[in-house]
């Protein structure tokens, strides 16, 4: 899978990142949560919309497998922290928080 998202990272964002129903569904989400709120964003993919909308207000952890795709979302989100896991295979503490950027 990680292979595949990395081969295919400028195509799918291209699909994927101006859709009605995508934005929508992010704003329901931006209009629930308070101002700098820690969001957790799993399977961040290339980081737009979701991610960068998210980052613009929060403090946001991006998640994902491909590199290819983080590569593409360290650009177009520049204010998420990103990291490269399985989240099949990651843990977070209860309650844990992240601080800074």
């Amino acid at each position: 899978m990680r292979a595949g998202y990395d081969r295919i990272g400028e195509g799918y964002h291209a699909w994927s990142h101006d859709s009605p129903v995508r934005l929508g569904l992010i704003q329901e989400v931006l209009d629930r949560l308070t101002p700098g709120s820690a969001v957790l964003d799993l399977g961040c993919g290339p980081g737009d919309p979701v991610t960068r909308l998210l980052s613009e207000q929060h403090l946001v952890l991006g998640v994902d497998l491909s590199m290819g795709q983080l590569r593409l979302a360290r650009r177009l989100a520049p204010d998420a922290s990103l990291v490269q896991a399985d989240l099949t295979e990651m843990t977070c503490a209860s309650g844990s928080r992240r601080r800074g950027r």
